[in-house]
C-alpha cells in the first residue's frame, strides 16, 4: 500500500486485490458505510488474476480509510 499527501488530499493504492466484482463492491461499500468521499478511482489490471486499486480523498478522511483497509483486509 502507497500513500501519499498533497494540498489536503491523501492519494491511496491499494496492491494486488484478487480480480473479482465482489472484491471491488465490498472495498467501496465499506468506505460508503464510515462516509469517506472518495474524489477519483483508478482500477489497474495487472497481467495475473489481481488488479491495483487508486483512489484519492481528503485528508481529514484519511484515519477513517486505514481503518476502513484494516477491516477489509483482516
Amino acid at each position: 500500500m502507497d500513500i501519499s499527501i498533497t494540498n489536503d488530499v491523501a492519494m491511496v493504492t491499494l496492491y494486488s486485490i484478487p480480480n473479482t466484482p465482489e472484491n471491488l463492491v465490498f472495498i467501496l461499500k465499506k468506505f460508503a458505510e464510515l462516509g469517506i468521499n472518495i474524489d477519483m478511482i483508478s482500477r489497474v489490471p495487472s497481467l495475473r488474476e489481481d488488479f491495483n486499486l487508486s483512489f484519492s480523498l481528503s485528508q481529514n478522511d484519511l484515519n477513517k480509510s486505514m481503518l476502513a483497509i484494516k477491516e477489509i483486509l483482516y
